[in-house]
């Protein structure tokens, strides 16, 4: 965990503002290598936004569901594609795309969608 300070003067006593960041070692591309690196410069940036220098954007609710989905942990989806491999007809893939649609992740759509799209 990292965390920064911002002071506006030498003379100051407390932080105008403060940014804290966690990253865990190996988890994404970038902590695969410097994961305490990456949780400096957040923590400084968002040290930074919270004390009024930043631009006019913050991270979206696309980027952050992203980044969500990233380090979610990762869902076997051998099964869809051991039922993927038996289908033969236009009416089986739909019928597992719709099982599918329930829980599997969305690769496992993706490709139930090209399995049927070269069944029509």
């Amino acid at each position: 965990m990292c965390k920064s300070y911002i002071f506006m003067s030498d003379a100051d006593i407390d932080p105008q503002a403060t940014g804290m960041a966690f990253e865990i070692d190996g988890q994404g591309m970038a902590n695969k290598t410097s994961a305490l690196e990456n949780a400096e410069t957040s923590a400084i940036g968002r040290a930074l936004a919270n004390a009024g220098y930043r631009g006019n954007k913050r991270a979206s609710r696309e980027e952050m569901q992203k980044v969500q989905r990233a380090s979610a942990p990762k869902q076997d989806v051998s099964p869809w594609m051991s039922q993927l491999e038996k289908v033969t007809t236009l009416e089986q893939a739909r019928a597992l795309y719709k099982e599918a649609q329930k829980t599997a992740p969305k690769a496992v759509l993706d490709a139930i969608t090209l399995k049927a799209d070269t069944l029509k």
